[in-house]
């Protein structure tokens, strides 16, 4: 499971940062969006591997929306935990690009 420490501190959302990771076959980024007059999100997305995001097709990518807090930060690593359990054999059982669906991946430009 994904662990707290596995994530980056708040601090580094504050300041833009994404955070791109997996476990087992499920990959994942968290990213902050908003500000101006948008209170700031964390955006969590969560996609079966081995491909990159924009290497996967729209429809397998799941999103979700969290306050950009502490609490919020724990609930987006929940939220993953919860996506993992949720997927079952797609995300555990590691892939490799060589063993890839290729209905998985969208066609590169």
């Amino acid at each position: 499971m994904i662990e707290e420490k596995d994530i980056l501190p708040l601090n580094f959302f504050n300041y833009g940062g994404i955070f791109s990771g997996s476990f087992v076959n499920m990959r994942y980024k968290i990213r902050r969006k908003g500000g101006g007059d948008d209170p700031y999100i964390l955006e969590a997305l969560v996609w079966p591997g081995p491909y990159d995001e924009k290497d996967t097709k729209e429809e397998l990518i799941s999103r979700q929306e969290f306050p950009c807090t502490e609490e919020g930060r724990s609930s987006t690593i929940a939220w993953l935990n919860e996506m993992y359990e949720k997927g079952g054999e797609v995300f555990s059982v590691k892939r490799g690009l060589l063993d890839a669906d290729e209905n998985l991946r969208e066609p590169l430009p």
